[in-house]
């Protein structure tokens, strides 16, 4: 089996494309949300924080 040479990535996972946006980007997103409920925001972006805490990576 070949081996994949990470060095010549252009981003760290060939399977993520470089335009996903991160959980920071989500974050600020759903910030932006003019449709939505102070509450229902809150609780996006504690949904959010708690996968990132789950995943052990930061937001």
């Amino acid at each position: 089996m070949n081996k994949v040479n990470k060095d010549n990535l252009p981003f760290g996972s060939p399977f993520i494309s470089e335009t996903t946006p991160s959980m920071t980007d989500i974050l600020q997103r759903i910030e932006q949300l003019s449709d939505q409920s102070p509450t229902k925001i809150r609780d996006l972006k504690s949904a959010i924080r708690s996968l990132c805490r789950l995943i052990g990576k930061p937001p």
